[in-house]
């Protein structure tokens, strides 16, 4: 089966563009190659400050990453279904403060 990774990178303030680098959402499956052509695209995403609440939803061949209810980035798979597990949560180079965390099989 396929895994998938979700989240928010490349968080710059709102003036600082080095190099044209705009932060950005994205849905991405471990193997890349089983991802359907034209899924898992990153896209521009502008968090700005505040607690957000962040959701990723799996079903079936499908992963999508919500912020605040609004779909951010979405990645199909090839393959029958995508993985189950495991689960984890990181961040890199960025303080991430994290109220809570539920898990809930639909």
């Amino acid at each position: 089966k396929d895994g998938y990774q979700a989240g928010v990178s490349n968080l710059v303030d709102s003036v600082t563009r080095p190099f044209g680098t705009h932060p950005q959402s994205q849905v991405f499956l471990d193997p890349s190659g089983d991802t359907v052509p034209g899924s898992g695209l990153p896209s521009a995403n502008y968090p700005g400050f505040g607690w957000h609440t962040y959701r990723v939803e799996v079903q079936d061949k499908q992963a999508r990453l919500l912020d605040d209810g609004v779909q951010i980035g979405i990645a199909s798979s090839q393959q029958a279904t995508i993985s189950n597990g495991p689960l984890g949560l990181s961040s890199g180079q960025v303080v991430l403060r994290v109220s809570s965390i539920r898990i809930l099989t639909l």
